[in-house]
């Protein structure tokens, strides 16, 4: 039992080293940027030139790079919790196993108190046997004294030689003889069992003693055993209630940890790795002179489908742009509506196309397109022409008001030339904080405004879809 005691001490001190070490995770180093993340952070959240932008794209693997470690950390750290878990699950099965014992040496003792009772009654009952017994030996001593006086008596006063004499013949004299011999004899014999009763009643006591001092010893190992076991269920509390600290740390430290990389993926996803156009500074004060946008299409055209839904002779279905039929067809040109800078183009795709044609990725059915960013009175917009022709196409990163941007065509899910343009309210913020929610967004030319009904001006907040018909009437 003790060394079972000193085994737990053991543990207690081996856990105790468990709990000192820390299991850092292993982050990649780089002297450049370490100590420097917040300062990092909101430089590569402004506008760059392309050896700034060079740079971010070095910091942003870096900053990842620290999300990464601490997954890593946080699955190191999970592992701890399952074993310390595991450790206590035999922890609390060890203490219920001690708890049972400790109850099964109660039963043992409560069946020595009752079996001390029994001795001790008994020893009493044989002792009051025993006393007895010396009642009855001295009364028959004294019994024989008496007799022993009155044959003196009888000896002195010729009673007793005359019950001889008295004999009739020799043989009565023999016979009487013989009967006083018979009586002596008797009480002898009385006397000798009577102490012969004595000591078996003595022993019967003696051995009632051992019995007793037995049990009692008995009753002082149980008690000494059920205070170790105590010792060791408490040892073993410890332990549970160690391990249960640790596995909250360790917990605490987990939800930190993925608290820390929740935040590093966020602020990761806002590093911007691209060189801002330059021209894009230019645009606020070159269109501070616009009074308001420009035509997008050279040459006359007319409205073939409005606005939010297709006409009833179509078919009807969402429509989320205007559709502007140039009467020249295939080739007429479409314009820039305002200074703007050009944030993508899609060509490839043949310049006839047809309903259901999914030609235009990333905007699927849009066919050749073109997105242009302007800002314009303080808010900032984005136009999307849709089924261009595959060629005329700018390769230009900035466009001047009434600059060609492209032709007019009829590629993907198209029936006759025409433009589809979609204009979206980015916001009422400068051109620059437009272009870098394009960036934090994606790259998404639409800058997730969505593609449906719900993405109106009129039921939500910017990035949201405008009617092109509040600009332009054929």
């Amino acid at each position: 039992m003790k060394r079972k005691i000193i085994n737990i001490l053991m543990s207690l001190v081996l856990v105790a080293s468990f709990f000192v070490v820390e299991h850092d995770p292993i982050i990649v180093a780089n002297e450049k940027f370490k100590g420097k993340e917040s300062e990092y952070l909101v430089k590569c959240a402004q506008r760059l030139n392309a050896t700034q932008a060079a740079e971010c794209a070095e910091f942003k693997t870096y900053y990842q790079s620290l999300g990464k470690a601490i997954l890593t950390g946080s699955s190191d750290l999970k592992k701890e919790v399952e074993s310390l878990k595991s450790n206590i699950e035999q922890l609390l099965v060890k203490s219920e196993q001690l708890t049972k014992e400790i109850e099964s040496l109660k039963n043992q003792q409560v069946t020595i108190n009752n079996n001390l009772k029994v001795t001790e009654n008994n020893i009493k009952a044989i002792q009051n046997d025993i006393a007895d017994l010396k009642l009855k030996i001295e009364k028959r001593k004294e019994d024989i004294k008496k007799r022993m006086r009155d044959s003196q008596l009888d000896v002195n006063g010729d009673r007793k030689f005359a019950f001889v004499l008295d004999a009739s013949d020799f043989d009565d004299l023999l016979r009487r003889i013989s009967v006083l011999e018979q009586i002596a004899r008797y009480d002898e014999e009385r006397i000798l069992l009577l102490r012969q009763d004595q000591e078996k009643l003595l022993d019967e006591e003696r051995e009632l003693n051992r019995q007793k001092e037995e049990l009692i010893s008995q009753k002082n190992e149980v008690i000494e055993k059920e205070k170790q076991i105590a010792v060791l269920k408490d040892a073993n509390q410890v332990l549970v209630n160690q391990y249960r600290t640790k596995q909250n740390e360790i917990e605490a430290k987990i939800r930190e940890a993925e608290s820390n990389y929740a935040t590093i993926m966020a602020n990761a996803s806002k590093i911007n790795t691209t060189a801002t156009p330059e021209s894009i500074n230019q645009i606020s004060d070159s269109n501070k002179t616009i009074s308001g946008f420009g035509p997008v299409m050279r040459g006359s055209w007319y409205r073939s489908a409005g606005t939010w839904y297709y006409p009833a002779s179509f078919g009807g279905g969402v429509h989320l742009g205007l559709d502007m039929a140039g009467r020249e067809g295939v080739g007429q040109q479409l314009l820039a509506p305002a200074n703007s800078i050009v944030l993508m183009t899609k060509s490839g795709c043949p310049d006839y196309g047809s309903l259901g044609n999914r030609c235009g990725a990333p905007i699927s059915s849009a066919g050749n397109w073109v997105a242009l960013m302007t800002e314009l009175k303080g808010t900032t917009y984005v136009f999307l022409y849709f089924h261009l022709a595959n060629r005329g196409i700018t390769t230009k990163d900035f466009v001047a008001k009434g600059e060609v941007i492209g032709l007019q065509g009829s590629s993907g899910s198209s029936t006759g030339p025409h433009l589809h343009l979609e204009i979206i309210k980015v916001g009422d913020f400068p051109i620059q904080q437009g272009y870098q929610m394009f960036k934090d967004r994606g790259y998404d030319p639409a800058l997730k405004a969505g593609w449906g009904l719900q993405t109106r001006c009129e039921v939500k907040s910017p990035p949201c879809r405008l009617r092109p018909e509040s600009f332009y009437s054929s």
